[in-house]
This record gives structure tokens, C-alpha cells and sequence, in this order.
């Protein structure tokens, strides 16, 4: 198993700053001391020390305003206790919940936040340019309401993240975006945050939501986000079950239904092209089996025994 690309609590020897009650982080010169707050928001559920490495990794952002929120989602077991208590020695502001599930806590991390910007993070790590990239995007775009970047995975799966490129046909089928992105916290607010409703994929559904309000997307070109993979995710389970995802997946078009209706033309491309797959591989399926019906003949064959014989023979088997 690999080891998580930050695994010491303090960064200190390496020369980072200390973090402020709640603004952490250090920044370089070219960031503005005016520069606009940004919530890194996690939502907590018996994380233990895996919290230590996402604050340190929060701690070692280059960007000079962060709020770092940390929601704890029901834990009661000690480790996860003492690791919030570290997380608040460190500057974090600690809020608690009873267990009601990732989009829950994040609402209530959020509402409580005080950032122009957001990013909700796991037990995940990001890179030091990652908010400093984001937030200069956001700044200067003002259409654009995700910024994202390229990932990796480390745990016990590793290597790149491969994720489709986005775009509006591909992202109405399937999510091309993670959820730790930066987002306008005033755009989390116009759509009325997560839908504490749904157990799995409702990263996806918010994501659909800020699209509905006509924002576009961002990619950074920096690998900045590291996915912890544990043997198996919340979604993976969804996935694994085709009632749950059947059911998951109808819910994120429900709550989007005007962004499939204004694009319906591409909800029918994308079925015609499935036709066309479809047809092609059937194509070819029955060109194999055509020729499948012919060695089968032929090797059932006058002919077909005698060559068989013969090889027989060559091998010194008769």
C-alpha cells in the first residue's frame, strides 16, 4: 500500500507558517493579502488519524486564506475523537452533528462557513497550488462555478485517475468530475446545497445543479488531488447494485430535469449513438459466427478428418 503524500502532522521543519484560530496557510507574494477566503469543508465520519493527514495537507496549501471546517458526522470511537481535538489545537473550527450521512454534514459545514469559495474534502489530500490555481480562476472568470484539476489515486488502488474529459453530453450519463472541487459558496446557496435524500452519488447530482445555473467548467492542468481508495467506496456499493444505482441515477435527473429537457438533443444523440454501437457489434458478432459455422463444418468434414489425421500423424500420435 502506498503511503499517503503527507504523513507527518506539522510541516513546520519544512517551513510552513503556523495557522491563525481559523485563517491557515501561508502564500506566496503574488497573492493578495485581500484575497478571498476559501472553506475547505470535511465532512467526518470515524476517520481517526487519516483527519491528521487531510489538515495537514489543508495547512500546506500556498494560499494565504483558508477556513478549514471539519463536521463531525456522529463519530464516537476515541481515535477519531482525539484526531478532532488535534484538528482544533491546529486552528480548525470543529462542528457536530449525529450521523446523518456525506451530504448532511456537508450542509451543515457550509451553511456555517464564511468563504466567497468552498472546496469539500474527504480524507483525501490536495496540493499546495491546488486552492491558489482555483481561486485565480474563479476571480477572473465569473461564468465559471466548478474548478477542478487532475487526480491520482493512492491507498490500495494506485496510479492515475483517468477521468472523460467533461463536457455537457458526456456529463448528462455520467459524472466526469470529482467532488473536491472549489465552487461559489453563493451558488451553493441558489440551488439549496446537497440532497440529504440520496445515499451515494450525490456529489454528482450537486455538481448537475450548479451546471443548471448555467456555469461552466474549469480544469486545471496540475495533478493537485489525491483520491483515497479504501477496498471499497460509498459509490462503489451503488454501483454494485443495480437497484440502488438505477435508483441513484434517476434521482440526479429528477432534480435536474429542466438541464435533460434543454438538452434533449443530446440526450437522443447520445442514444443514436449507442444504436449505432450497438448494431456495429452485432454486425461482427454474426460475422464471427459465420465464420465459426464455417471451420465447424469444415472440420466436421471428409476433409476436414483427414487434415485432422494428419496432424495427428505429424505429431507422432498414430
Amino acid at each position: 500500500m502506498t503511503e499517503s503524500p503527507f504523513t507527518a502532522m506539522d510541516r513546520e521543519d519544512c517551513g510552513l507558517s503556523e495557522m491563525s484560530d481559523i485563517v491557515i496557510g501561508r502564500g506566496p507574494d503574488q497573492v493578495s493579502s485581500s484575497a478571498p477566503l476559501v472553506s475547505v469543508v470535511v465532512p467526518c465520519f470515524r476517520m481517526g488519524a487519516r483527519l491528521d493527514e487531510t489538515v495537514t495537507a489543508v495547512r500546506a496549501q500556498d494560499y494565504p486564506h483558508i477556513e478549514l471546517v471539519v463536521v463531525n458526522d456522529g463519530s464516537t470511537d476515541v481515535g477519531t475523537l482525539l484526531a478532532l481535538e488535534r484538528a482544533r489545537d491546529r486552528g480548525a473550527i470543529i462542528l457536530e452533528q449525529s450521523n446523518r450521512g456525506v451530504g448532511a454534514a456537508l450542509n451543515t459545514g457550509i451553511r456555517a462557513a464564511s468563504g466567497k469559495y468552498f472546496l469539500p474534502l474527504g480524507d483525501d489530500i490536495i496540493d499546495p497550488p491546488y486552492v491558489r490555481e482555483a481561486v485565480h480562476i474563479l476571480e477572473k472568470q465569473p461564468t465559471v462555478g466548478i474548478v477542478y484539476c487532475n487526480a491520482s489515486f493512492f491507498g490500495a488502488i494506485e496510479g492515475d485517475w483517468i477521468l472523460p474529459e467533461f463536457s455537457i453530453k458526456t456529463q448528462l450519463f455520467r459524472n466526469c468530475i470529482f467532488a473536491p472541487c472549489l465552487y461559489r459558496r453563493g451558488d451553493f446557496t441558489a440551488v439549496g446545497g446537497m440532497d440529504e435524500r440520496m445515499v451515494g452519488l450525490e456529489d454528482y447530482d450537486f455538481i448537475m445543479k450548479i451546471l443548471g445555473l448555467g456555469r461552466t467548467v474549469h480544469k486545471l492542468s496540475g495533478q493537485h488531488f489525491h483520491y483515497r481508495r479504501g477496498e471499497e467506496s460509498l459509490n462503489d456499493r451503488v454501483v454494485a447494485d443495480r437497484t440502488r444505482e438505477v435508483q441513484a441515477h434517476a434521482a440526479v435527473i429528477r432534480n435536474n430535469i429542466d438541464l435533460y429537457r434543454d438538452n434533449a438533443e443530446l440526450i437522443v444523440e447520445h442514444v443514436m449513438d449507442l444504436r449505432l454501437e450497438a448494431d456495429r457489434i452485432a454486425r461482427e458478432r454474426d460475422r464471427l459466427l459465420s465464420r465459426y459455422h464455417q471451420l465447424e463444418a469444415f472440420r466436421v468434414s471428409r476433409a476436414g478428418r483427414v487434415l485432422s489425421r494428419l496432424r495427428q500423424f505429424i505429431n507422432g500420435r498414430i
